[in-house]
């Protein structure tokens, strides 16, 4: 098979690489066609003129990222100009199974920077603009893999990465709001970023997350939302985009992680606002913080604190 590659008879390419594109799914398989060299061959198939031989490498090539192990020699090969111009191919299948190379390569730090280098961001973010929601899916999860980098957090919304992503925040798919949710996470730790996050609207899209019955997409988004609401500016919209009520119940969840980032937005949302502690109050969340009181987790326990001396500010909270 791996001989049948090079042949010059192109319908034999697209018979050799739709056979390794099926054998390619096992693991065992995986291991065995590597050994024997197969990368090569199967990476310069990846820019034929045949559409659907180039499908084929492609998708070859995505079963054989799937093991980590392989990272660093599919790079080697070549592999990863091409996959970023597969990103644009006329062929959507093409396009997911080059999504889905680079969402599995993303995963590895080295290989990170030469995405980037190669003009993967950009080609991601464009194709966050797809109509199919799959692919969409694998655009988003890569570019949460590169929005870890800090070199790569002001790029991604300076080619215009924010609105597509704030866009799936209300998508259908559960998985997909919770790798949005992230990206949009990764993002916010950049000092610079709060602005244009919130200028797309990312509040309005990330609130009602914290009611989710998914504890991913709750961590993401009062992740996210904690780190927006460091800036005073962004408190008045929080609330008035109806965070305080769903506070008032995640503050207690049993994930630590949720309850650190939950009690650290309502420490930050009532830290000088005083109509803002006033609403937490009448919102129920004074109640669950004195019961966190108790908490054996450090931060939850600092945020708490923090948040009740907050609180003990406003004259009518203290009264009561």
């Amino acid at each position: 098979l791996i001989v049948l590659l090079r042949s010059p008879l192109r319908n034999l390419q697209e018979q050799a690489a739709a056979t390794i594109r099926n054998l390619s799914a096992d693991d065992v398989i995986k291991v065995k066609f590597v050994q024997e060299g197969g990368l090569g061959p199967l990476v310069q198939l990846l820019n034929v003129t045949e559409p659907l031989t180039r499908e084929h490498v492609v998708a070859a090539l995505a079963n054989l990222t799937m093991d980590s192990t392989n990272d660093d020699s599919i790079v080697a090969a070549g592999a990863l100009q091409s996959l970023v111009s597969l990103l644009k191919d006329q062929s959507i299948r093409t396009q997911e199974h080059a999504a889905i190379c680079l969402r599995n390569l993303s995963c590895n730090a080295d290989i990170k920077v030469k995405i980037v280098q190669k003009g993967g961001l950009s080609a991601l973010v464009q194709l966050l603009q797809s109509p199919d929601i799959v692919v969409r899916e694998h655009c988003t999860v890569a570019l949460r893999n590169l929005s870890s980098a800090d070199e790569n957090k002001a790029q991604i919304v300076k080619d215009g990465g924010l609105a597509p992503l704030v866009e799936l925040l209300d998508c259908d798919e559960d998985r997909v709001v919770v790798e949005a949710a992230v990206a949009i996470q990764n993002l916010s730790m950049l000092s610079g970023n709060e602005a244009p996050i919130v200028q797309a609207g990312a509040i309005v899209g990330l609130v009602p997350l914290l009611s989710s019955e998914d504890p991913a997409v709750q961590d993401a988004a009062s992740g996210a939302l904690a780190n927006l609401s460091s800036f005073s500016d962004h408190d008045q919209r929080i609330v008035q985009a109806g965070a305080l009520p769903a506070l008032a119940n995640l503050i207690l969840s049993p994930h630590v992680v949720i309850s650190e980032h939950s009690t650290a937005l309502l420490r930050n949302l009532t830290a000088y606002n005083a109509e803002i502690k006033m609403r937490a109050f009448e919102a129920g969340c004074l109640k669950p913080v004195v019961a966190l009181l108790r908490s054996r987790e450090r931060v939850v326990l600092q945020n708490s604190v923090a948040t009740i001396r907050n609180l003990s500010f406003h004259p009518e909270v203290k009264v009561r």
